[in-house]
């Protein structure tokens, strides 16, 4: 498996990558890569079968020890409730796409992304976002 862009043109690509396929070196320059965050509202439904109709999507980078990192806005995806329970549900860099779905991306996020490159299910809405 190729960690390798394969969809963005070779002038733009950035083709160094570390293990994990974030942070990149292009022209001798760092970029910050981000990935898509879909988030279901709190009390809607996010599982295998059934989602909410209305989805937010933020950003998140790496995280300090690997994984995905917080969302840029510092939208909490792993808040619990009380009981313990999520209060809402999540995909990294996935999703739920269709006509019954209506997905709102963080302004916030899109602010602080800057010129980061985006990857994920939903990656293109950022482009429609004054960033």
């Amino acid at each position: 498996m190729s960690n390798l862009d394969t969809t963005t043109p070779p002038a733009e690509r950035c083709n160094e990558r570390d293990a994990m396929g974030w942070a990149c070196r292009q022209h001798g320059i760092a970029h910050q890569h981000l990935v898509t965050i879909e988030c279901s509202r709190p009390g809607d439904a996010y599982t295998l079968f059934s989602s909410g109709p209305t989805l937010d999507v933020h950003l998140a980078g790496r995280g300090e020890h690997g994984g995905t990192g917080p969302c840029l806005c510092g939208f909490d995806r792993h808040a619990r409730a009380e009981d313990g329970r999520s209060l809402i549900g999540f995909s990294v860099g996935g999703g739920v796409t269709g006509p019954s779905f209506t997905h709102v991306p963080c302004e916030e996020c899109a602010a602080a992304a800057g010129d980061a490159h985006i990857t994920g299910t939903h990656a293109a809405m950022f482009a429609e976002v004054s960033r």
